[in-house]
């Protein structure tokens, strides 16, 4: 099984082939519930915490949210064993890669120095490259934002709130809300516009 490992440029090519943009579109605590609970819960571990009074806001509004997760098993987690940190799991790829250069789900310790010096020696012979993830991880699960569940529910979401604003925009255009008799008038033009592209479409 070929290694894989997901660097900055293995993420990109992705998004390249795709046609879609580098990084994930969600990026944001106010975007997404499973970025914004990678950020909080790793600001606890070891990066530099959200406010705590935003980090409370975020949290309420985020538990209200049709996206929070229902099940423990679907949080971001880190196992530790003796105090230290030996895995990161179910977090956001975007995260991790931000913290660590790797944009993964999950993160692996070794499990202590001789399995870390034996791995070393590996792929000292194999000529891995420095930036191989192997190196400073025994286990990793390279991830693409487009691979991620709530990647798929926020683009949904967000299509369909595009679409009703184009409705009513398009609905305002054509019913002019401005002085009259009745508080509104129709717009002609708009009107026309609207059937006119109607009929084409129908056509073809």
């Amino acid at each position: 099984m070929n290694h894989i490992n997901p660097t900055f440029k293995w993420y990109i090519k992705i998004s390249d082939t795709k046609g879609l943009l580098p990084r994930c579109p969600f990026r944001s605590v106010y975007r997404c519930p499973k970025y914004y609970l990678s950020i909080s819960l790793l600001g606890k571990a070891v990066s530099t915490n959200i406010d705590e009074n935003e980090d409370k806001r975020l949290l309420e509004t985020w538990r209200k949210s049709e996206f929070w997760p229902t099940t423990d098993e679907e949080h971001p987690g880190i196992a530790k064993a003796n105090g230290e940190i030996k895995s990161y799991d179910n977090f956001c790829p975007e995260v991790l890669f931000d913290r660590f250069g790797y944009f993964t789900s999950y993160l692996w310790h070794y499990p202590g120095e001789n399995e870390t010096g034996y791995a070393h020696e590996r792929l000292g012979r194999e000529g891995a490259p420095p930036d191989d993830s192997r190196w400073y991880w025994a286990g990793i699960t390279p991830m693409h934002y487009t691979e991620c569940p709530l990647f798929s529910l926020l683009s949904y979401k967000e299509a369909q709130s595009a679409a009703e604003n184009g409705f009513h925009k398009a609905k305002n255009e054509i019913l002019e809300i401005k002085p009259s008799v009745y508080g509104i008038s129709l717009n002609p033009k708009a009107l026309i516009t609207r059937l006119a592209k109607w009929w084409l479409e129908r056509q073809k």
